[in-house]
C-alpha cells in the first residue's frame, strides 16, 4: 500500500514497499550485484512466450529455434507445439540449459502446429538470467 525510493550513501537507487499489515520490503540488488535470493529463499522464475508468426489460425512447419541469454546463467528452456491457447496438456520438448549463452534446437521432422510456446525456467542462487531474445525458422504450411 506504500512505495518510496531513495539513493543510498553509495548512490544506488533503493526501493521500499509496505503492505496493508505494516510489513516493509526492500527491493534488493543492483545491476552490478543482482539479488538472486529472497531473504535466503530461491527466487523461482518462469517466463512463457507464445509465437504464431502473425497467423495464429494457420499451421506452421517449425524447423529450428535459437534462444539467447547471458552466458553463465542457469536457465532451462522448453518448447511445445499446439493448436490451442490452453495452458494445460502441452507436450514440452526439452531444449537444455542456457549456460553457454545460447540454445540451438532443431525440431523433429514434421513438427507442425499453429502455435509455439517457449518456456524459460530458472531457480538459481548463483547467477541471474537475462533473456535476450530468440530467432525461429519456420514456414506456413500450404493447405490444399
Amino acid at each position: 500500500s506504500a512505495f518510496t525510493s531513495y539513493r543510498d550513501r553509495n548512490g544506488s537507487q533503493q526501493l521500499l514497499f509496505g503492505d496493508a499489515t505494516g510489513q516493509s520490503y526492500q527491493f534488493g540488488g543492483t545491476t552490478a550485484t543482482p539479488a538472486t535470493t529472497d531473504n535466503g529463499a530461491t527466487i523461482n522464475c518462469v517466463m512463457e512466450m507464445l509465437f504464431h508468426l502473425n497467423y495464429p489460425h494457420l499451421d506452421k512447419e517449425w524447423r529450428k529455434i535459437w534462444g539467447f541469454f547471458n552466458p553463465g546463467c542457469q536457465a532451462h528452456a522448453q518448447v511445445a507445439i499446439t493448436n490451442t491457447f490452453q495452458r494445460t496438456g502441452k507436450r514440452w520438448l526439452d531444449l537444455g540449459d542456457a549456460r553457454a549463452g545460447n540454445i540451438e534446437f532443431t525440431f523433429p521432422s514434421n513438427s507442425r502446429g499453429k502455435l509455439l510456446f517457449f518456456r524459460i525456467t530458472d531457480a538459481s542462487r548463483n547467477a541471474r538470467v537475462d533473456y535476450l531474445g530468440c530467432a525461429i525458422d519456420a514456414s506456413l504450411v500450404q493447405s490444399g
